[in-house]
């Protein structure tokens, strides 16, 4: 059970951290961990070497050295013959993998999550000092906090609403946009048995997350908040988590 100083939560998170944090490091062979990291320097040095060339500036994500290294690693340790196919069995278990580990991490923060909405429900912004305070309190990992902060380019200082910290919240969790609405909604909301918010809130949120995606064509943004509108006058002003699954919910993005 969670309290509110986030006690037996932090050590239900601590207990289980090593259960879903990812390691693919093997030290067993150090030449080819040493080989590896030498291509994957050199694979991101170029990179970044002819974009101060000609080409405009890439932004390269931060997984990225990490899941190049282990992947040339592991060549370098099966030697495949059909390489293509080998690789593409390789990124497909990663995937799988990494949807289970997020699954798990997903359920494991959600209970929490829902804590730290209740400390701010009567709170209409909160600031990321304060909200670091209680994310730490209720045993959830700094990184993530970070990583929240680092998606919407906030400082310590920075004030936000409190629906655009839950939505921030989830997307660390959650693997789409989609997953991140549906989350939040779950969070924001008040019944439990059949989630809802306000369209105002729906507005607020997603729009403050697909604004942070240029692959999102602004068409899709306006058919995702017309059909929540149109949900909405016919709920009272709610949007339902339920309408959400509805087969005639537009893609998100």
């Amino acid at each position: 059970m969670v309290n509110d100083t986030g006690t037996n939560s932090s050590s239900s998170i601590s207990s289980c951290s090593t259960s879903i944090n990812i390691n693919f490091t093997d030290t067993e062979n150090d030449s080819k961990q040493t080989s590896a990291q030498s291509t994957t320097n050199t694979i991101t040095q170029s990179m970044v070497t002819s974009n101060s060339v000609n080409l405009p500036i890439l932004n390269i994500p931060y997984q990225f050295p990490h899941i190049l290294k282990n992947f040339v690693k592991k060549i370098l340790e099966e030697q495949p013959d059909d390489l293509l196919s080998w690789s593409a069995e390789y990124f497909r278990k990663l995937v799988v993998r990494q949807q289970e580990i997020d699954h798990l991490r997903q359920q494991l923060a959600f209970p929490l999550l829902r804590q730290i909405r209740f400390q701010l429900s009567k709170e209409r912004c909160v600031s990321m000092a304060a909200a670091q305070s209680k994310w730490l309190k209720m045993g959830l990992d700094r990184k993530d906090f970070n990583k929240l902060r680092a998606i919407a380019l906030l400082n310590m200082n920075s004030k936000i609403t409190v629906a655009k910290f839950m939505v921030l919240s989830a997307s660390v969790f959650a693997t789409s946009l989609f997953s991140v609405l549906c989350t939040s909604i779950e969070l924001m909301s008040k019944d439990k048995y059949r989630p809802f918010i306000s369209f105002s809130t729906f507005r607020e949120m997603y729009d403050f997350m697909a604004s942070r995606d240029i692959s999102i064509k602004s068409s899709v943004r306006m058919n995702v908040l017309t059909f929540a509108q149109e949900k909405s006058r016919l709920n009272n002003g709610r949007v339902y988590l339920d309408a959400l699954h509805s087969p005639h919910c537009p893609k998100f993005e």
